[in-house]
């Protein structure tokens, strides 16, 4: 759906948002042949298709947009069916349909929702505290050209996604021509269907009802979320406007549409141009009054912006014009093409990709080099040669960055995790590492000699950094590799499994990392105060003297869900696992035999040992409710096959059925 000159998403150049983006459409278009599906093979089919879609958008790599977008697209499709030219009795046959269809889609989709919606009472996000922000509505001719919002952020860098001033143009025309074109009915009901998201995109629903609402409260990004999708809107609503304008430009109704459509652009433009240097007087009586600019203020607009608002609003007129012409005579010249090429090239130009000399970096896209991920790294090799068991590695700076790792197979810190182990969380806060965007652990060279201690617990073996300095890390650090990247080792790395004969206590965060840093990289299993409460057990480990260090794992087996080790324990301990605990989501086994499992080390997992021997530890990730999740997509499954050969029973007289239950003509969708 998603041409390169609808810049939806330059906000987001790479970004899984991409895919949400591009299937949300396919859910529209089945609303939309749902709604005059005529028989009951074409109403099965349509069904299945926005199954299909659904379950598309929902697994497509985002949250925020990918629900945000099934969200309004669903809903504008409701809208369109009730709208549709049909007997009650049709619409509600096929409304009965998609309901069904939403009931297997719920069913299927189980294992996604279910488990999400338990990871996200127990988990921290950046949108704990619900908040709401939406778009002035004077920038809304942002919305069909990014570089109109710019002006709000003081970087001059894009702030929100947008369509583009020929989807401008279109819904103008739609709007202009709404009571007098013969529209179809299913063109008005999206027009409808698209007031929800302007209005929460807008502000005409106050955010303070948003944020009242579970789960959308915590969407946050009202704006560029529900703008996805109304852009998505907008462009089909677009082309039904230039629909009308092809078919009344040329007639003498066209000469008022463009008056219309000319007053209708002043009211986005003029609010606008307004904005960025209207300045309050103070009240009488008041020493100040609530006013967006001071005096001798003004919103900082660049040239090119300007010349942009200049160039577009003339292409505009000048192709709205140029196709009168054209469908009052008839015919088309050359003049004509040129000048309607001449338009429509800059009214999209920008939206494109361009070599480097096209236009300002700044406001052009201008693809570099493609990467070529499948090079070999001599720097990437000789790390991974250098691992003799389960490790971790961080880059220094901005190299080896986190998520990036997992392309090497290899284990950094975390990534760019929506979803955070509060645990965690406070686990870095405590070792006293850097974050940075909230979600980040970020390392610089000069503070790897003060990190170490925590990067050993955290089961950091390997640093990797950019024509570092060799003087400064070698001080600390061991030289693995100097090559396209400089590849150093730490010789105090805590193991990733080990078997302690005893715990120690600590209450906060940070006095663990206090006893992290003066344990000099002997490996230790700490437990909080409030948890020894809960396990006698560990209460007579607190107690007991130790007798030997740590004990490192052995035979480690490391799967996409499960971790398996050895230990050889000298007496009754605990082995630890440095992953994260969660509760109630992991399956642990002891020789083969379910065990409880504890949290260890405030974020990391363990198992008690009752006696000394050789023993054989599992953790299987396994959510609680996982299995409940996989009976009802089963079900969902089973349901659908059968809907599926029941609907083919029916199909052969289909149309009769549909008459006799309608009561009227059944109509297939049109073009508008």
């Amino acid at each position: 759906m998603r041409a390169i000159f609808a810049p939806a998403l330059y906000d987001r150049l790479n970004h899984p948002a991409y895919f949400s983006f591009c299937y949300a459409p396919w859910i529209l278009y089945a609303w939309i042949g749902l709604a005059g599906a005529a028989t009951w093979r074409r109403l099965a089919g349509w069904c299945g298709l926005l199954l299909f879609a659904s379950v598309c958008e929902l697994n497509s790599g985002t949250v925020k947009e990918a629900y945000m977008l099934l969200f309004s697209m669903h809903f504008a499709g409701v809208v369109v069916l009730l709208a549709a030219d049909r007997s009650w009795r049709e619409r509600a046959l096929a409304l009965a349909a998609a309901a069904w269809t939403g009931a297997l889609f719920v069913l299927l989709t189980a294992p996604t929702w279910l488990t999400l919606t338990d990871a996200l009472k127990q988990s921290y996000t950046s949108y704990n505290l619900p908040a709401a922000y939406q778009i002035q509505p004077s920038v809304a001719l942002g919305f069909f050209d990014e570089l109109f919002y710019r002006p709000l952020v003081t970087r001059d860098r894009v702030f929100n996604p947008s369509a583009n001033f020929l989807v401008l143009i279109g819904v103008l025309y739609f709007i202009a021509a709404f009571h007098r074109a013969r529209a179809e009915r299913h063109a008005r009901a999206l027009a409808w269907g698209s007031l929800l998201p302007i209005a929460l995109v807008f502000g005409l629903i106050p955010p303070q009802w948003i944020v009242q609402v579970p789960f959308l409260g915590n969407v946050v990004h009202i704006d560029n979320s529900f703008s996805c999708g109304l852009i998505i809107l907008a462009a089909v609503i677009s082309g039904m406007g230039w629909s009308a304008a092809f078919a009344r430009l040329g007639t003498d109704e066209g000469r008022g549409d463009l008056g219309r459509v000319a007053a209708l652009y002043g009211l986005l433009v003029f609010p606008w141009i307004a904005l960025t240097h209207t300045v309050h007087r103070p009240a009488f009586g008041e020493a100040e009054t609530f006013t967006f600019l001071h005096w001798g203020q003004r919103l900082p607009v660049s040239n090119f912006i300007w010349g942009s608002l200049v160039a577009l609003t003339a292409a505009g007129a000048l192709l709205l014009l140029g196709l009168r012409r054209a469908l009052v005579r008839r015919s088309l010249d050359a003049g004509g093409v040129l000048l309607l090429a001449l338009a429509f090239t800059t009214l999209v130009w920008r939206h494109g990709m361009h070599v480097r000399a096209v236009g300002p970096a700044d406001y052009v896209f201008t693809p570099g080099v493609r990467a070529d991920f499948h090079a070999t790294s001599p720097a990437i090799r000789a790390l991974k040669h250098d691992q003799h068991e389960p490790e971790r590695v961080v880059g220094l700076n901005n190299n080896l960055f986190p998520g990036w790792t997992c392309a090497y197979n290899l284990e950094a810190l975390g990534g760019a995790d929506a979803l955070i182990n509060p645990y965690y969380r406070e686990l870095i806060t405590g070792l006293g590492l850097e974050r940075i965007w909230d979600w980040r652990i970020y390392l610089t060279p000069t503070g790897v000699a003060q990190a170490r201690p925590a990067m050993d617990f955290l089961n950091v073996r390997h640093y990797a950094d950019l024509r570092s300095d060799q003087g400064l890390l070698g001080a600390s650090l061991t030289p693995v590799k100097m090559a396209d990247l400089d590849v150093y080792r730490s010789e105090t790395t805590w193991p990733r499994a080990f078997f302690c004969d005893h715990v120690i206590a600590y209450e906060t965060p940070k006095e663990l990392g206090a006893k992290v840093r003066a344990a000099a990289g002997q490996p230790f299993a700490a437990v909080q105060q409030r948890e020894l409460a809960q396990n006698p057990a560990l209460s007579a480990l607190l107690n007991h003297s130790p007798r030997n260090p740590a004990q490192k794992a052995s035979e480690y087996r490391l799967t996409t869900n499960r971790t398996r080790f050895t230990i050889a324990a000298t007496g009754p301990g605990i082995a630890v696992l440095q992953e994260t605990w969660w509760p109630n989501s992991f399956q642990a086994s002891l020789d083969g035999k379910p065990v409880p499992y504890l949290r260890i080390n405030h974020a990391f997992k363990g198992v008690l040992i009752p006696s000394a021997g050789t023993h054989r530890v599992e953790f299987a990730y396994w959510p609680e409710r996982l299995t409940l999740a996989l009976a009802l997509s089963g079900l969902g499954c089973m349901l659908g096959m059968v809907t599926a050969v029941g609907a083919c029973r029916r199909s052969a007289q289909s149309l009769s059925t549909l008459r006799s239950i309608g009561g009227g003509r059944p109509a297939e969708p049109r073009s508008s």
